[in-house]
């Protein structure tokens, strides 16, 4: 099971943790994006199903696990290498002595193998490399890499980025576990990222005050005073809950979310009357404002523009905010305002590992807001350096045009599925078809559509649809070829079978007109005058 990913030096793990490479040397500057712990479930299933994904993963195998392994199942052993060298894997990280035959084994397949020798002392029940230690080596070295990485440009609430830092770090150590800031936009924490399963368990679990907090477990969540916002306490085995530290570590952070709330609410307004002048104003005259707010000159900047059509002042408000948010999981403020039904967003970028962090967080936004608005979110995105405002109005102009490509896309994907063949399921009537008789109805389809109909009925054609969603999508070429499948040339070769079948020519208004009426005809039944315009006002 994995429970944890991030991203480390190979090399850094070797020396911190006190490994020793067996067999095939590490290659310098390898990274690992994560820790696979290899458990009982793994080694009950189906040889075939190999674990995973396991690409620049390390595998632990557990010293409780290591002896029977390698006693008993040397073909799951072989197994497990295969799959790690075919996906891979950073390495195998294994508890104690390795026997001859695996050394053997990961060097044929080129897999580093990194040993830990136990404490003789503590006979059959040492710990060797544990998870935990694993985990805690690797999120030392991430704090250390944001520690000395700058943060924000001094701007309002930038103490709070770098508060909310500190309290991450050190109550992750008086507690004994991983802290993370849930909040509407985001999961925070940009040491140690939890794996999706693990995540979504955790996630899962109700949200309680300290006096409930449960004497021992894995995962608790703790409210902290704001309406959507949790700590999230977790770690990879069940132990008694420390609960004065934990008391401690959310009062601080009550705190810390109540005068951010109130810092943001200050900022919000320089946010919006900034971006309003940015767009509608003279854009060279916002520069230094840009980097009060936390972009500044040589940056690069990722550009936000979703959609908030029709949603209320408190729903906008409630996306900013979580635009917010998601920039918070990188140590990053935004700059955020709503603006004719879109909410514009940039955030800048530090060309570090928190950027990883950062695209992770924006990655979940989409599904973040999705319960907020009560609907499926669009979201377009662009990017910029920024040497000039401008950089930044034609970053934010990019992104709307993504944002529309995907609602085009959405609304596409809604009329394909209004019917089978992706297009409504009747064509509209025009009124002129409740003039017409049966009979003269007849004479229509039976002139017009008599010959298609033979030829599809005989050569296995599909002359008609091919006409009729041609028609429907207002003989525009490039959509109908989409639509239908085929390319353009294939269409172009239809249509003028079509005409020579039919001794008409789609180019001339009237042709068309009558192959409109006639297939419009033999979608509905006829019904007189009455019945035609009453169906003509109901699907209009």
């Amino acid at each position: 099971m994995e429970v944890w990913s991030t991203v480390v030096s190979l090399n850094t793990v070797v020396t911190a943790a006190g490994l020793s490479i067996v067999g095939e040397t590490a290659r310098p500057g390898r990274d690992v994006t994560g820790i696979y712990l290899v458990d009982r479930a793994d080694i009950e299933a189906p040889i075939t199903s190999a674990p995973g994904p396991l690409r620049d993963r390390l595998l632990v195998l557990p010293p409780a696990l290591t002896a029977p392994i390698a006693a008993t199942s040397q073909e799951f052993i072989a197994s497990l290498v295969a799959s790690a060298t075919r996906q891979r894997a950073a390495g195998i990280v294994l508890g104690g002595e390795a026997e001859s035959w695996f050394i053997e084994l990961c060097s044929r397949h080129g897999l580093p193998l990194l040993t830990q020798q136990l404490d003789p002392s503590a006979g059959a029940k040492g710990r060797g490399p544990t998870l935990d230690s694993l985990r805690a080596l690797v999120a030392t070295e991430l704090r250390r890499q944001f520690t000395t990485s700058s943060l924000a440009p001094a701007a309002d609430g930038v103490d709070h980025l770098a508060r909310l830092l500190r309290l991450l770090d050190e109550g992750a150590r008086s507690v004994g576990a991983e802290l993370h800031l849930d909040i509407p936009g985001a999961l925070v924490n940009p040491f140690v990222t939890l794996s999706p399963a693990f995540r979504s368990a955790a996630l899962d679990c109700p949200v309680m005050a300290v006096k409930d907090l449960p004497y021992e477990g894995r995962v608790a969540r703790v409210d902290v005073g704001r309406p959507g916002c949790s700590l999230l306490f977790t770690r990879s085995v069940p132990t008694a809950w420390p609960h004065r530290p934990v008391a401690a570590v959310v009062a601080a952070c009550r705190e810390l979310v109540a005068e951010a709330a109130v810092s943001r609410g200050t900022r919000s307004m320089m946010e919006h009357t900034f971006m309003r002048e940015l767009i509608t104003g003279d854009s060279s005259a916002v520069g230094p404002w840009a980097e009060t707010l936390g972009l500044p000159p040589g940056c690069r900047v990722t550009a936000l523009v979703i959609n908030v059509e029709d949603v209320d002042s408190a729903g906008c408000t409630a996306v900013e905010s979580a635009v917010h948010d998601a920039a918070l999981a990188s140590l990053k403020p935004a700059v955020a305002a709503t603006r004719e039904g879109r909410v514009l967003a940039l955030i800048p970028r530090t060309g570090s590992v928190r950027d990883a962090v950062l695209d992770s967080a924006l990655d979940s936004l989409g599904v973040r807001l999705a319960p907020i608005l009560a609907r499926p979110v669009a979201i377009g995105t662009s990017s910029c350096v920024l040497t000039a405002p401008d950089d930044l109005v034609h970053a934010l102009v990019s992104a709307g045009q993504m944002l529309d490509r995907e609602l085009y896309r959405a609304e596409t994907e809604t009329a394909r599925t209004s019917d089978t063949r992706g297009l409504p399921a009747r064509m509209k009537v025009p009124l002129v078809a409740g003039l017409l008789s049966e009979e003269a109805s007849s004479t229509l389809s039976d002139v017009v559509l008599a010959p298609l109909l033979r030829n599809d009925g005989r050569s296995g054609s599909s002359y008609v649809e091919t006409l009729r969603t041609y028609l429907l999508l207002d003989c525009r070429m490039a959509e109908t070829a989409e639509v239908l499948g085929v390319h353009t040339n294939t269409l172009r070769y239809r249509l003028q079978r079509i005409e020579a079948l039919t001794g008409r020519d789609l180019h001339v208004t009237a042709d068309r007109v009558d192959f409109y009426l006639a297939l419009t005809l033999r979608d509905i039944p006829h019904q007189g005058s009455a019945g035609v315009g009453g169906n003509s006002a109901m699907m209009r």
